[in-house]
């Protein structure tokens, strides 16, 4: 095959997706990010004000899915 037919042919998303790793190294950096900004809050501000404005269910639910995901992404970029 020369370069241009393997350029011209058509890479599915799924293939595009599971080449970069399931895009685990992103998540796991917005992870890694956010949970450094709460810790980063709370040594600034003190347990009482980060408990009282940052750390509410709502951030919980927020962390938790980049969290989920990458650990899900990274176990199956091992399998990839």
């Amino acid at each position: 095959m020369t370069t241009t037919e393997l350029s011209a042919q058509h890479v599915t998303w799924w293939a595009r997706y599971r080449a970069h790793g399931f895009y685990f190294r992103e998540a796991a950096m917005l992870t890694i990010a956010a949970g450094f900004c709460l810790h980063l809050y709370r040594v600034i501000f003190g347990d009482e004000m980060t408990l009282q404005h940052v750390m509410t269910p709502t951030t919980d639910f927020v962390l938790l899915i980049p969290m989920t995901y990458a650990a899900i992404a990274g176990i199956l970029s091992l399998t990839a």
